[in-house]
């Protein structure tokens, strides 16, 4: 195994920048977030959570995915080609890996979404395994503190340095292209122990639909206030709005999709006025169910990879541990 010495962070990131735009987790007001590198100092390896996942570099809140200009009759032109620059995000954590790779399962599918693969075939992914679990996050419920693919390297910490697993072509060509990396001992993955949450996940699916007329939903969604906080910093949310901007003299514009999701009010609203899920109670049932149920039955993994950011952000106190515990006592 290679190792990577911790003091030699600094200089690593500083080589890497040479070839990538490198985002890495930073601190910002006593919080953690993904921003591109200016000061190589300023990366934090070593932190709990970020307030909003890597997803939005590959998936941002607004683009653009299409300008027209038709003010030339005899050449109208479209514009729509993707683009993407050379990106490295540096320091995610296995679950927000793992997120990743269930957003590939929906936009590189058959009918991939060419922006979305576009941004992923440009990326170099190293991540760092967590050493302790956050106090909202319950990854190794969800098998989620691990992962086996979707990283080019995997950095293991060592005390002093990282070890180094190479997990693709592109991820050994960084390791042999740099003197920075050092031959050593193998390093054993981490195994997070004191998760202050967890959940059975044996047949959490069918549990989810056999619960579906409890009454403990109308519990928590009176206390929704239906604000979107959980639809915003969750890994694995990846619905959209589009929307038309045409100019005034109707001859350009452009289409724009933004993020969107099915706690919002207007998510369901229709042609007519018709509202199918109006009241917050079907609307957080729909994200949960999504989550536990709806997304295993047709990809075969849990919608959730238990980064525990939707916890920490809701401001109505809503934990979706709680939600299936509850449910699952009830059936007992």
């Amino acid at each position: 195994m290679k190792r990577l010495f911790k003091e030699d962070v600094a200089s690593f990131v500083r080589e890497l920048k040479g070839s990538y735009k490198v985002a890495a987790p930073q601190e910002r007001d006593g919080e953690y977030d993904f921003d591109f590198v200016e000061d190589e100092d300023k990366v934090v390896l070593d932190y709990p959570s970020t307030i909003l996942p890597i997803k939005k570099f590959f998936f941002p809140p607004e683009e653009i995915i299409l300008e027209y200009d038709l003010s030339d009759k005899e050449e109208i032109k479209f514009k729509s080609e993707p683009k993407a620059d050379e990106i490295c995000i540096l320091g995610a954590h296995p679950c927000d890996i793992n997120a990743l790779l269930r957003f590939d399962m929906v936009y590189l599918d058959d009918k991939f979404d060419p922006f979305y693969k576009k941004r992923r075939e440009h990326a170099l992914i190293i991540g760092v395994y967590c050493n302790h679990p956050s106090e909202s996050c319950f990854c190794g419920s969800m098998g989620t503190d691990r992962v086996e693919d979707g990283y080019d390297l995997m950095l293991i910490d060592g005390g002093d340095e990282y070890g180094v697993e190479i997990g693709s072509e592109k991820g050994d060509r960084i390791v042999n292209s740099m003197d920075i990396f050092k031959d050593g001992k193998d390093i054993e993955r981490p195994k997070l122990e004191g998760f202050i949450r967890e959940v059975e996940t044996k047949d959490l699916p069918e549990l989810m639909l056999e619960k579906y007329e409890s009454d403990l939903w109308n519990d928590f969604g009176e206390k929704c206030l239906g604000c979107g906080k959980c639809v915003l910093v969750c890994p694995t949310c990846f619905c959209y709005n589009v929307v038309d901007d045409i100019g005034l003299d109707g001859k350009n514009g452009e289409r724009k999709r933004i993020w969107d999701g099915c706690v919002l009010t207007d998510f369901t609203l229709v042609a007519g006025g018709l509202n199918f899920r109006k009241d917050r109670t079907s609307r957080l049932k729909q994200r949960i169910l999504h989550k536990f149920s709806y997304f295993d039955d047709k990809y075969g993994v849990s919608g959730c990879t238990g980064c525990g950011r939707c916890i920490n952000v809701c401001p109505a106190d809503i934990d979706c541990t709680r939600v299936i515990n509850l449910l699952r006592s009830e059936s007992k």
